[in-house]
């Protein structure tokens, strides 16, 4: 596991055979789109912990460049919100921490959530519409062995089967965190 850049030299450099990155263009690999999966809002799963959206959203982010801070905040700025950086992490268990104990919301997608954070009715908390990120498959040029293309289905596979889990998983926690938090 790692950021999308240093798993994308991992395959260009020869480290690593393959890898799951969130769509780039990288000339020297190819590159099979797996998944498109929407970006969404991200709060804390219990209602007592949320932070109170106000005049400027607060916001917990990494604390350098990463597509989902860019993706957040160019959202607001173009729908006019206000927005407030209230914690940075350099890493997603920090990013974590700080959803669930209410300290803001976060932009990710909906795929390997934790059990303190959901997916907000962005519609329902008055928050901008995010875009959606193609998940793929990279590898350098040339054969692949029979043992890599198995994995590699096994991989589009369970992607696919987390994909379909996380809509449903996402879907009943709005629905809860909609009766919660009016």
């Amino acid at each position: 596991m790692g950021r999308n850049a240093q798993l994308l030299r991992a395959v260009t450099d020869g480290d690593l055979d393959f890898a799951l990155a969130w769509g780039e263009q990288v000339p020297a690999l190819r590159k099979e789109v797996i998944a498109k999966v929407p970006m969404a809002w991200v709060g804390p799963a219990l209602p007592e912990v949320f932070p109170q959206l106000g005049t400027e959203v607060p916001l917990v982010v990494y604390e350098d460049a990463c597509r989902f801070r860019t993706a957040a905040v160019t959202a607001l700025d173009k729908a006019r919100i206000p927005w407030v950086v209230t914690m940075t992490s350099p890493n997603l268990s920090g990013l974590w921490a700080g959803v669930s104990a209410g300290l803001g919301v976060s932009v990710r997608t909906p795929l390997g959530l934790p059990r303190t954070v959901c997916c907000l009715n962005r519609l329902e908390w008055k928050l901008p519409a995010l875009p959606a990120l193609t998940l793929a498959l990279y590898q350098r040029a040339g054969p692949v062995s029979d043992l890599h293309a198995q994995l590699q289905q096994m991989f589009r596979e369970e992607i696919q089967l987390a994909v379909e889990a996380s809509s449903q998983r996402n879907t009943a926690l709005q629905r809860q965190a909609s009766r919660s938090y009016r």
